[in-house]
């Protein structure tokens, strides 16, 4: 039955069924289709129904709780479900298209008038004209998407320049680049986290990363150490050849095509972005990493993330990042040890470290490690440069603290 079916298209049947089970209900009604159309192509649901405010209100109006589920997993559709999948059926054959998308669905559970559906797509003024455009302009983008040669690919930021566009790399930094010529900091620690990054990348399906940790708790860091891991060579064939690219989602706005090519695009403090710009940027995001061949990892704090209405928060895989220990960060900077006396130009003791890490720790509190040890330790070693010293120790890190609260 759903072999013309897309791949997000059966993902809603999917979620369609599972929404009913967890309903008690022992058939698939069109309401249930519609919350499963939402899970599987939230850009689709946003487009429609305008923000995630509205998404989430809806999910509300029709999902309902029972005392336990059905118990079967392959539930039957409802006469009102049969006859709105065949109209989807019939609406792709009148457009002359050679799939049935989720779109087409849409059509198909507006036309089967007297459910609950069509009564909530009337009351927003979704009518059936302007769902059958939707589902045109998606075919006419898709189509568009797929004749462009790789000679129109080289010539979009040719044009985009003429047109005066900025493209995503006049205002990212290349971190593959940086770590093919060494001018990154070593990741120290974090293995488990790096890795769990490389296995959500590597997925086929909800390969979006959504990378939380409060300020200085190294989140630039993993995602720089994950440029290096992928320069020293790709633990994964899909991965090979991919560029790191950053960038700070304040500067997201006017740029175009930020989801270029085969790259794997790490938006900065997307999640601290006011709610009603963090849904614009995902949907935008979204729809342009679902037409390439893109990856995206997108950071913030917990609080922001936690924020998120259900739908924008779906299609992300979420990794933690928390504070390291204080045994942790003295492996970290005994790690980037050699970068610090290398700029500043004195040997950095044993003891410097540790009271970096101690010393934070006490007199720092507001903020976090590693960032504050890292930061105490950095003024340690400027301070003792500027006296012409030949070394840094933790009494250079005692009178950088005192110089920090005088």
């Amino acid at each position: 039955m759903f072999e013309r079916y897309t791949e997000d298209a059966r993902k809603s049947i999917f979620h369609a069924r599972h929404e009913a089970i967890a309903a008690g209900s022992s058939q698939v009604g069109p309401a249930h289709l519609l919350l499963g159309l939402m899970q599987a192509d939230g850009a689709l649901a946003l487009r429609l129904f305008y923000s995630a405010e509205n998404i989430a209100i809806i999910r509300k109006r029709f999902m309902t709780s029972a005392p336990g589920p059905a118990g079967k997993a392959d539930l039957p559709f409802t006469r009102e479900s049969r006859r709105a999948l065949a109209y989807a059926a019939e609406e792709s054959e009148r457009m002359k298209h050679p799939h049935i998308g989720t779109e087409h669905i849409m059509v198909g559970l507006n036309r089967e008038e007297d459910t609950a559906v069509s009564a909530l797509f009337q009351e927003m003024g979704l009518t059936l004209e302007r769902l059958r455009d939707e589902a045109t302009g998606i075919a006419e983008r898709k189509s568009r998407q797929t004749a462009i040669t790789k000679q129109q690919e080289f010539a979009a930021p040719l044009g985009r320049m003429r047109r005066g566009e900025p493209a995503v790399s006049d205002r990212s930094t290349d971190l593959t680049l940086a770590a093919a010529e060494e001018r990154l900091n070593p990741l120290i620690g974090r293995e488990a986290e790096l890795a769990r990054m490389l296995e959500i990348l590597a997925r086929r399906y909800r390969n979006r990363i959504a990378l939380t940790g409060e300020a200085g708790v190294g989140k630039t860091a993993l995602l720089e150490g994950l440029a290096q891991r992928l320069e020293e060579g790709a633990p994964h064939d899909f991965l090979g050849g991919r560029r790191v690219l950053l960038i700070e989602a304040a500067l997201l706005d006017g740029s175009r095509d930020l989801c270029e090519g085969s790259v794997i695009l790490c938006v900065e403090g997307l999640f601290d972005l006011p709610p009603k710009d963090v849904a614009r940027a995902v949907l935008t995001l979204e729809g342009q990493a679902r037409r390439s061949d893109a990856r995206l990892i997108a950071t913030g704090t917990p609080e922001g993330f936690r924020r998120l209405a259900e739908p924008l928060v779906r299609p992300f895989a979420l990794v933690e990042l928390w504070p390291p220990s204080e045994a942790e960060t003295i492996r970290i900077l005994t790690g980037l040890k050699e970068r610090y006396e290398k700029f500043h130009a004195v040997a950095v003791r044993e003891d410097a470290i540790r009271a970096s890490v101690l010393l934070s720790r006490r007199f720092l509190s507001r903020r976090l490690l590693p960032d504050r040890a890292l930061d105490l330790l950095d003024d340690a070693c400027a301070a003792a440069h500027l006296k012409g010293k030949p070394e840094a120790g933790a009494e250079d890190v005692e009178a950088a603290l005192r110089a920090r609260r005088a």
